[in-house]
């Protein structure tokens, strides 16, 4: 008996998932969700789902931030637990005076 064994991988993004200032390009803009995932199959059919990646990137600078499998269902539920996510994420990678910077520069931002 002959049994064709392989992977299959899916990619689907979902786009506007919120909408959120980011850091990174220093504009308010949409974020996407991405969704990879691994299947193993037998003939070419997807039989079981075998790895799942979620990650959410910004649409124009492209910056990204791989989010579990908890947080997505947290994000699911409502945008500003998703905002803060961001927001620290993405200043956790920068230094005490590059995060003073930022937070201030878009206060002034916010109140003009």
């Amino acid at each position: 008996m002959l049994i064709i064994f392989g992977w299959e991988k899916d990619i689907v993004d979902i786009p506007n998932f919120t909408q959120c200032y980011c850091y990174n390009c220093d504009d308010a803009k949409r974020w996407v969700l991405n969704i990879e995932r691994e299947w193993v199959s037998f003939f070419a059919i997807k039989t079981i789902p075998f790895l799942t990646k979620r990650k959410i990137y910004c649409e124009r600078c492209g910056d990204t931030i791989g989010i579990n499998h908890h947080q997505y269902l947290t994000f699911k539920k409502g945008p500003i637990e998703l905002t803060h996510f961001i927001e620290h994420a993405q200043l956790a990678k920068k230094t005490a005076i590059q995060r003073t910077y930022l937070l201030e520069r878009r206060a002034k931002i916010d109140h003009e």
